[in-house]
């Protein structure tokens, strides 16, 4: 659970940091129900993939794995939400709503938020072709990491703006999120 201790952490900017990077940015993780090591690692991959063009290295750790006091130069926190697994099949009646988000407090946007992973299980459950169930979790880890990014960019650029196209459009289809190909960010200014 998000303490207080993390919040007084998130008081720094991030977007001083994005026009030019120094070190990596720390993606605190913090899960509230089981999640797939598959899914999970292909998010990280995922979202690594499509901020490559940014020049962030993303440091990936689990909220419950920390050692007391640590210390981060940059940090995101991402509260996952639901069962981040495709082996448990979600309870949602209704899959609109957010997928994600980044929160903002007073129209600046914090370098916090959430991902609804149950949300984003019940959407692309749809569209995914007959496989096994590892490659079912590696597509769905991917889902997982285009909403991640998408959240981090508005993150590190400040901004709730959205693009026309790519992965930082107002919304992603359940197709786009498990497709072959995304449009990828190319700079976080």
């Amino acid at each position: 659970m998000l303490t207080r201790s993390w919040i007084c952490l998130l008081s720094f900017s991030l977007p001083a940091l994005c026009g030019n990077p120094h070190g990596p940015v720390t993606v605190l993780l913090e899960f509230d129900q089981p999640y797939s090591d598959v899914s999970v690692s292909e998010m990280e991959r995922e979202a690594a993939s499509v901020l490559k063009n940014t020049g962030l290295i993303l440091d990936w750790e689990m909220e419950a794995s920390l050692q007391p006091h640590p210390e981060f130069k940059a940090l995101v926190v991402l509260k996952m939400k639901g069962s981040c697994e495709m082996a448990i099949a979600p309870e949602l009646i209704d899959e609109r709503g957010p997928l994600g988000m980044a929160y903002v407090t007073d129209g600046q946007v914090l370098s916090f938020g959430e991902i609804e992973c149950d949300r984003i299980k019940q959407s692309v459950q749809r569209v995914l072709p007959p496989s096994t169930s590892a490659r079912k979790e590696r597509l769905y880890g991917r889902a997982l990491g285009r909403v991640a990014a998408h959240e981090m960019v508005h993150m590190l650029r400040g901004s709730t703006r959205h693009s026309k196209s790519g992965i930082n459009q107002a919304s992603l289809t359940a197709d786009e999120l498990i497709s072959n190909h995304i449009d990828l960010v190319e700079s976080i200014k």
